[in-house]
């Protein structure tokens, strides 16, 4: 099998969005962009599906399930690149949806920034969370990088849109 077409069948079957969120349609069309488009095709841990199938998981910052949905994810692990992660990752935290990207387990904080002052990290918890990105939105533009700690993966806060 060439390379061009491995790809091309590992992307379609990576094909469903994970959502642990909850989501309604209207939340879904707000999102979308966030979500993997408009063609994207949701599902809920109590459907018949493959965690090879995932490509993106939307969750509440601070819900926990997150950290096994993760971990069975890391287990399908088969990208045609061995730098990259098999699936994306998004949270919802009051009315805003944001996209994380995941970094890889030697990821450190300490190491990957010269000064602490670089970043900002939230913690994982619903509240303290939401209080800290709050202190984080209040800080004067350009902003440190936001990041945080699910389960045993660092991920890097990107771009954020108000879904509600």
């Amino acid at each position: 099998m060439s390379e061009k077409s491995r790809v091309e069948e590992w992307l379609e079957r990576r094909r469903f969005v994970l959502d642990l969120a909850d989501l309604n349609e209207e939340e879904r069309t707000e999102g979308s962009t966030l979500l993997g488009g408009s063609g994207s095709e949701f599902i809920s841990l109590s459907d018949n599906f493959e965690y090879s199938q995932v490509k993106l998981v939307v969750f509440n910052w601070g819900d926990k399930t997150i950290n096994n949905v993760v971990a069975n994810l890391l287990e399908h692990e088969d990208t045609p690149s061995s730098q990259s992660i098999p699936f994306n990752l998004s949270t919802v935290m009051d009315d805003w949806l944001w996209s994380l990207t995941i970094q890889n387990k030697s990821f450190d904080p300490l190491s990957a920034y010269r000064y602490h002052s670089r970043y900002f990290e939230i913690p994982f918890d619903a509240i303290k969370g939401q209080e800290s990105l709050n202190d984080f939105l209040s800080l004067s533009t350009p902003r440190p990088e936001l990041i945080a700690k699910v389960g045993l993966r660092w991920v890097i806060f990107g771009t954020g849109t108000d879904i509600r």
